[in-house]
């Protein structure tokens, strides 16, 4: 399996080509035992767009689901590592049922793990494809916890955005603490007086 890592690694696809035609159960399998990574994982680790584009159409969708050692799929380093939207997209294209897959310890959304690490462009990417049904309440903590990451980055237009399409993200908690507590916290630490009163006459009226 060394073989293959350092091909990947190097972005060499014809030599990747050559070992899974004649090991294609090398596609299934682990390529460094402690982290867990399939050929997929380490591709877009790296950062190699084109070698993610040619492993996809080698692979069924369901592959794409598959977590490394540490609980994250291919979708969940490309959100919190590279940052390489073309590379998301390509993921997301071939299997969307990544953007509800929860990644890491925190068990975080792929969108609230590019917020997290500081990919702005990337989650704003990822906020764009990703179902609302994955934000609200009921289906877990990703709700609450992407409109917190968004209180952090200052992307108030998408928590905003989130807020007017799911208002019982309101109510639902994130670290203990409900939404609306999180918005109060951040008006009286972050905001001037004209966005203050926006922002309260916006709550008010929700």
């Amino acid at each position: 399996m060394a073989i293959l890592y350092k091909a990947i690694s190097e972005n060499n696809w014809p030599a990747v080509k050559e070992f899974i035609d004649h090991h294609p159960r090398a596609l299934n399998q682990e390529l460094v035992a402690s982290t867990g990574e399939t050929p997929l994982h380490v591709a877009v680790k790296f950062g190699h767009l084109s070698m993610v584009e040619e492993l996809v159409r080698y692979v069924p969708p369901e592959y794409l689901k598959k977590l490394d050692a540490h609980g994250y799929t291919p979708l969940g380093i490309a959100a919190s590592h590279r940052g390489i939207i073309p590379i998301a997209k390509c993921l997301v294209d071939k299997n969307s049922d990544l953007l509800a897959i929860p990644n890491g310890d925190l068990k975080s959304n792929p969108v609230s793990l590019a917020f997290r690490v500081g990919l702005i462009e990337m989650g704003r990417y990822l906020y764009s494809v990703t179902p609302l049904d994955v934000f609200k309440p009921e289906n877990g903590p990703p709700g609450p916890s992407f409109v917190r990451s968004c209180f952090v980055t200052g992307d108030l237009d998408l928590a905003l955005d989130l807020l007017q399409k799911c208002e019982e993200l309101f109510f639902a908690a994130d670290y203990g603490y409900s939404t609306i507590e999180h918005i109060a916290f951040y008006l009286s630490d972050s905001l001037n007086k004209r966005q203050l009163r926006f922002w309260k006459q916006w709550v008010y009226h929700c």
